[in-house]
């Protein structure tokens, strides 16, 4: 019964952890593709760029108004 809670507890665990990792890797991969955009396509140089920050969004149908 003991080893039942404790898969139970890990398996929670990781389904609420699951999409914050996912988001974080995500918004660090974006970050680092527009980096290396910003560096080989638009010649920019690295002291040039202060800081490039992966935003992560929600976007709504059109439908939905705020």
């Amino acid at each position: 019964m003991k080893k039942f809670k404790i898969t139970l507890l890990i398996l929670l665990v990781l389904l609420v952890l699951s999409p914050i990792v996912y988001v974080q890797v995500n918004k660090m991969l974006y970050a680092k593709r527009v980096n290396a955009y910003l560096l080989e396509e638009e010649h920019y140089r690295q002291e040039e760029i202060q800081s490039v920050q992966g935003i992560w969004g929600v976007k709504l149908p059109p439908f939905i108004r705020l």
